[in-house]
């Protein structure tokens, strides 16, 4: 997994992010700005993450050294040249 997502970031304003997970688990962290935990889930292959909205803080952590996932990012059509 890329350095950056094991730490606190964010999405930027106008952008979704959509986790799929093909094999693994995964533990999904909701952060507040100063990176304390709001909530913590955990995802795999049956039970999918929902899109994480714009500018959400969180960070990710692999719970099984299978983990298998992949990230696209969706943005309105009218943002799309912009983003």
């Amino acid at each position: 997994m890329p350095h950056p997502l094991r730490h606190s970031h964010h999405i930027k304003d106008g952008t979704w992010e959509k986790i799929t997970i093909w094999s693994g688990k995964i533990k999904i962290f909701e952060l507040r700005e100063n990176g304390d935990v709001l909530r913590e889930c955990t995802y795999d292959t049956s039970n999918q993450p929902p899109f994480i909205e714009p500018q959400t803080w969180y960070k990710l952590s692999p719970l099984t050294e299978d983990l298998v996932f992949s990230i696209d990012l969706f943005c309105k059509k009218s943002d799309f040249l912009h983003q």
